[in-house]
């Protein structure tokens, strides 16, 4: 699924939501499936969901680095160059409070997701299913979310949240 089509179905699945879009990036892209995360042994295709996601929120907030939008490969150099990884691979979030990202505290109330998503705030969701995914809308009372783990299925709706921690970008 192309960058316009993803715009589209978002769109229309969240119709009633004028909230934040990230970028479509996946795990499985060519381009970095192979790259390994921080200095760790597995790469972004094994294990990189949440770094897809950094560089998904930071895409789509139109935050730059070294002249181009961050990737899944800029956002995993940026990491390494600014303290982002312990133990080998393992990201810390606190580490890209230099780019603008705060984090502003984690939630499973829909109540509370929806006002911070019309607050502008951007999120992670942790998915029982053992991975990261953006959050982008509600669309009815379901969360929906950008899914970097599947080829061509840029969206999805989830219903089995872990929990979901909420930033708010500074720049």
């Amino acid at each position: 699924m192309n960058f316009k089509i993803c715009l589209v179905l978002s769109l229309f699945i969240c119709s009633s939501f004028a909230g934040f879009l990230p970028f479509p990036y996946q795990q499985w892209d060519s381009r970095w499936k192979d790259t390994l995360i921080g200095f760790g042994n597995k790469t972004i295709g094994q294990d990189g969901s949440l770094l897809v996601s950094l560089a998904s929120l930071a895409a789509g907030e139109g935050i730059f680095y070294k002249g181009w939008l961050f990737t899944p490969n800029s956002m995993n150099d940026w990491l390494k160059l600014n303290k982002g990884f312990v133990h080998d691979d393992q990201i810390v979030m606190d580490s890209l409070t230099p780019l603008g990202l705060e984090y502003v505290g984690t939630s499973t109330n829909i109540n509370e997701i929806v006002r911070a998503l019309a607050n502008g705030k951007v999120m992670i969701a942790k998915l029982k299913a053992g991975y990261y995914a953006p959050v982008f809308c509600i669309a009815s009372g379901a969360i929906v979310v950008m899914d970097p783990t599947k080829d061509g299925n840029y969206m999805y709706v989830f219903d089995v949240i872990e929990s979901i921690a909420i930033y708010k970008w500074n720049p």
